[in-house]
């Protein structure tokens, strides 16, 4: 969109969880067909709204109390699944499956199992498509807060000329890798770690978790803290 000010906006989320949802379809659903893409973009946007929800306040049901929240979050992880599921039949269903790409290659390792391939894809699918799509967002967000770095990362890829890429061309590009490495400590997706109740007394040494206690890893507090990182809470590839 064009603000009247003459300035593109463009809500990048979005548009980059729609984008690595359609890796996702071309190398794990291992279909070119897209009909599905935009309401399974839809479903999972809404189930990460959800699964904030129980993360950041701590408050969650367990699944079968037919609370609002769970009953819209068990009618979209079915809808996702069965969708899944049509999509890794066709592929049980072709009369010779490929095992050239990833879906073959868990077609093989689940033994040709329809439940355990549909459980293995929504496990990609689920955790995959935003959490990939939310460090491209930091990513662009860290390069155009730091033009002198990003102008070192454009010379980079422009010296790798304009052969195809391939898996082996991330050697070529330590500066790039070192951008996402940072992105991901300072902007982790998965910022929080949901809680566990201590089952009993457990002695960490300089404190004891009490039996009752809830504890919760956060990552975007560790990997900002000063006694692992220097220059903890700045962008710094280097």
């Amino acid at each position: 969109d064009v603000d009247t000010d003459g300035v593109h906006r463009s809500e990048i989320f979005s548009a980059m969880s729609q984008y690595t949802l359609r890796i996702v379809f071309h190398e794990v659903l291992g279909t070119e067909d897209l009909t599905a893409l935009d309401p399974m973009h839809t479903a999972l946007q809404r189930l990460l709204q959800l699964a904030l929800v129980e993360v950041s306040t701590g408050a969650k049901m367990p699944n079968f109390v037919p609370t609002a929240h769970n009953v819209e979050k068990q009618r979209l992880l079915k809808y996702l699944k069965s969708t899944v599921r049509r999509y890794a039949q066709a592929r049980l269903d072709a009369p010779v499956p490929p095992e050239t790409d990833l879906l073959g290659a868990i077609v093989k390792a689940c033994d040709s199992n329809l439940d355990a391939i549909t459980d293995e894809i929504m496990t990609l699918l689920t955790a995959g498509s935003d959490t990939s799509g939310g460090t491209l967002c930091w990513l662009f967000y860290a390069l155009s807060s730091h033009p002198g770095i990003l102008e070192r990362v454009h010379a980079e890829l422009d010296d790798l000329g304009d052969a195809p890429l391939d898996y082996s061309a991330l050697e070529r590009m330590p500066l790039l890798m070192a951008c996402i490495d940072e992105v991901v400590r300072l902007y982790p997706t998965t910022y929080a770690i949901p809680g566990r109740r201590a089952e009993c007394d457990v002695d960490m040494g300089d404190f004891v978790v009490k039996k009752g206690q809830i504890v919760q890893l956060v990552p975007y507090v560790t990997q900002r803290d000063p006694r692992w990182f220097a220059n903890a809470d700045q962008f710094d590839p280097d």
